[in-house]
């Protein structure tokens, strides 16, 4: 969706003797390119949010391994 901006401005040169005013419009047109840019970067950042998910069950994993090598250790020990 295209954010449109407008612009207003007076300003006077030459000691005064020159009154200027100014009006501006800026509309930004999504081009192809912008659009295939922001559905690569969604794909990076689903990439992403995925390795995040894998690193964070590998850890559970781990975590739960060493404790039970510790629990048992523990009870071996006593």
């Amino acid at each position: 969706v295209p954010n449109p901006t407008v612009g207003v401005g007076y300003s006077r040169e030459q000691s005064g003797v020159e009154n200027l005013m100014s009006v501006s419009v800026s509309i930004p047109l999504a081009s192809r390119q912008v659009r295939i840019a922001s559905g690569m970067a969604m794909a990076e950042a689903q990439k992403a949010n995925f390795e995040i998910g894998r690193v964070e069950n590998r850890l559970r994993q781990e975590t739960q391994y060493w404790f039970t090598q510790m629990e048992s250790a523990t009870v071996r020990s006593e």
